[in-house]
């Protein structure tokens, strides 16, 4: 009964990495869209909210962590517990902002409209 616990160290591997880019993505594009004319306002590079920390940097850090543990666990049950931390981190990403409104988190804020310089 022991080996059923077990789980090849290559099975979470290209998961792993995924969430944890995805994670850092998700995490910083609000601080450095503005320098690819991408993001929310305020569209100045760098500002932080309350509410940014909370829909979109604690997601992404709780994603990295999930797939962290997915890279380096070699436990079926350790890395079940990292895929679900990811997987409710994505659904945070996907319905915090909607819900932040309704518990008076705020917004990330509303979608840049600033146009790309031209060449």
């Amino acid at each position: 009964m022991t080996g059923t616990m077990r789980a090849p160290r290559t099975r979470g591997l290209l998961s792993g990495i995924l969430l944890v880019l995805l994670g850092l993505w998700g995490a910083l594009l609000p601080f450095v869209g503005p320098y690819a004319h991408f993001g929310f306002a305020p569209d100045d590079p760098w500002v932080y909210t309350a509410a940014r920390l909370q829909l979109s940097v604690l997601p992404g850090i709780a994603t990295v962590i999930g797939g962290l543990i997915l890279l380096v666990s070699a436990n079926r049950a350790i890395a079940m517990f990292g895929a679900w931390l990811a997987v409710l981190a994505g659904a945070w990403f996907a319905v915090g902002h909607t819900l932040g409104t309704l518990w008076g988190l705020g917004t990330a804020g509303a979608p840049s409209e600033r146009p790309p310089p031209s060449a």
